[in-house]
């Protein structure tokens, strides 16, 4: 039997970021080609992302002077909703996400703008493809900002950023798992059957 069948669903922040980066990937150069043509660009000139990081933190603190453009994951807690159970005992939360797009042109004033542009792209992507392949139930757009990352040394790199709360249905279930723990947890082990649950029922706020 199944780790499902007996825990319940788990879903962590890695696999919220894993569902933001392959979303990300897959539309990515559709949105870069629209805001070319938004901004009267030449076809291809902004560059598809050459690496993504991902983080737990809230701070963007990767130094990513090289294989620009970065995009940059930050999942630092959950999202303004506070957790909530449904009436089979599953909890629907939302992920705090922060998608920061590092880029570099020959100023400060085009790289800003460029940064501007790339986090326009995510913006819409996002909010345009909010289930994130059927991972998520929608993802929240809560705002946006563009950073020089070090105005006093002058260097030509700015991040353009989006926050999001991308809510999840059944990141865990009230009430699953063992009544009592296993002997041997690390080996393959039949795991005995739960044949009740104990659930309450919590009625939505409309």
């Amino acid at each position: 039997m199944s780790d499902d069948a007996i825990f319940g669903p788990i879903v962590e922040g890695g696999d919220v970021k894993e569902a933001v980066k392959a979303t990300l990937k897959r539309w990515i150069p559709t949105y870069l080609a629209l805001l070319e043509r938004h901004a009267a660009r030449e076809p291809k000139s902004m560059l598809l992302p050459h690496s993504y990081v991902m983080s737990d933190g809230d701070t963007l603190q990767k130094k990513v002077e090289e294989g620009l453009p970065a995009v940059v994951i930050l999942t630092p807690g959950n999202g303004e909703r506070r957790p909530k159970r449904d009436g089979e005992g599953k909890y629907r939360a939302g992920f705090r996400v922060t998608v920061s797009v590092v880029v570099s042109a020959k100023d400060q004033a085009s790289t800003t703008a460029l940064a501007e542009r790339y986090r326009k792209a995510v913006e819409l992507l996002l909010l345009h493809q909010g289930s994130l392949g059927g991972f998520a139930e929608g993802t929240i757009f809560v705002g946006w900002r563009t950073d020089d990352m070090d105005p006093q040394a002058d260097r030509t790199i700015a991040a353009g950023t989006n926050v999001f709360e991308v809510l999840v249905k059944g990141i865990a279930q009230h009430g699953a798992g063992l009544k009592e723990p296993l002997e041997e947890p690390y080996e393959e082990t039949d795991l005995p059957t739960i044949t009740e649950v104990d659930v309450d029922v919590e009625a939505e706020e409309p």
